[in-house]
């Protein structure tokens, strides 16, 4: 890539080369990934990017070699990784990829997959650092631009991924959610999601409404400020989210969903922030059927073993105490059947804290609710 810097269709080809030394499974991919960090290879994929920002596939395929380059993180977390990608400007040059062509799909998933890779596949205080050299770098402002320009079948679904990444590791959700990111995510829900005004069960459209649930991720790091999204219209589409995704994955014979369900995780995070801020919102959760979808979920986790779905357990009571704390939702999940299921939830909650406060405090809220009903 050094000697032949000039030309683009050699550095295409290195790009690809690179990307698919790093792209295998297991240790052999992480060995491979580290010994290309270290000889170079990041600052000759950067460097690529700039001298070919204008090219057609140089800076996609440079930027997915970044991706996939981007090695987890087995071990204590490389301290010195954020001082190494600075002095690479590997932020500047994604960036300024991105801005070449707002609207081509493929670069803009390649772009927003180098940023979620990179920031996600870091923990702790180096993930964090590394968001903040993205955001410094103007990347939130570059994705928010490239969602509202995305398409299902292109750079949607991984530009909210990249989005969530960011908003998780670098603390800036009252930030984006002031910037109108809640009302860009949901614009782009309404638009790639819908049909006839009612949310698709079309594959594409499912993936593309979860990676929206970037939602959790706002909500929980800024819960204050998170009303904005019932006002843009998500209770509905987390709701939707929860239905289509567990109905997506049963189609198929799939239990996945028990260890990572975004649409769950953003009911829960939307629910405890209603609790703590926002009487409207956990309305507009209780009328877009929030608390039936709760238990109906909880009852399809309790027919799975307990050793595949501790997860989805604690994260779905988690979201029944939320809700429980709103009298009106107490009803109607009293009237779901949510005070059995979380009853017969209690003997798998023993080796679980979490699950079993919130199981408690649930159990304790639905009694009262019923019983205030019953006195009316």
């Amino acid at each position: 890539m050094h000697t032949h810097a000039a030309d683009a269709d050699v550095q295409a080809i290195a790009c690809v080369a690179m990307a698919s030394v790093a792209d295998c499974a297991g240790s052999a991919g992480v060995d491979r990934a580290l010994h290309l960090a270290r000889v170079g290879a990041t600052d000759a994929l950067v460097a690529a990017v700039r001298a070919h920002v204008q090219h057609a596939t140089v800076p996609k395929q440079a930027l997915y070699a970044l991706y996939t380059l981007a090695v987890p993180c087995l071990g204590p977390a490389d301290i010195t990784l954020p001082q190494q990608l600075h002095a690479a400007q590997i932020a500047q040059a994604v960036v300024a990829a991105m801005r070449t062509d707002i609207t081509q799909q493929d670069l803009q998933a390649a772009a927003a997959s180098a940023v979620e890779g990179i920031t996600q596949r870091n923990t702790g205080g180096v993930g964090a650092a590394i968001a903040q050299q993205f955001l410094d770098a103007g990347a939130g402002e570059a994705l928010m631009e490239a969602l509202a320009a995305s398409t299902a079948h292109g750079a949607a679904r991984h530009t909210l991924i990249a989005l969530a990444a960011l908003v998780h590791h670098g603390g800036s959700a009252a930030h984006f959610l002031a910037a109108g990111v809640a009302e860009a995510i949901m614009a782009a829900v309404d638009r790639l999601c819908t049909r006839g005004g009612t949310f698709s069960a079309d594959s594409e459209c499912v993936w593309v409404l979860l990676a929206a649930m970037a939602i959790a991720a706002l909500a929980t790091k800024a819960p204050a400020d998170s009303a904005r999204f019932y006002a843009a219209g998500a209770c509905d589409a987390v709701v939707r989210a929860v239905q289509l995704f567990k109905e997506y994955h049963h189609r198929r014979n799939d239990t996945s969903w028990l260890w990572h369900h975004p649409g769950l995780e953003a009911l829960a995070a939307l629910a405890a922030a209603a609790e703590a801020h926002s009487q409207d919102m956990a309305l507009s959760l209780v009328e877009a059927g929030a608390c039936e979808a709760a238990t109906t979920f909880l009852n399809a986790v309790l027919l799975i073993p307990a050793l595949s779905s501790s997860k989805a357990l604690t994260t779905v009571l988690q979201a029944i105490c939320a809700l429980s704390a709103d009298a009106s939702a107490a009803a109607r999940l009293n009237t779901a059947g949510a005070h059995k299921a979380v009853a017969n939830a209690i003997p798998r909650c023993s080796n679980h804290s979490d699950a079993a406060q919130s199981a408690r405090l649930a159990l304790d809220r639905l009694a009262a609710g019923a019983a205030d009903a019953s006195s009316e």
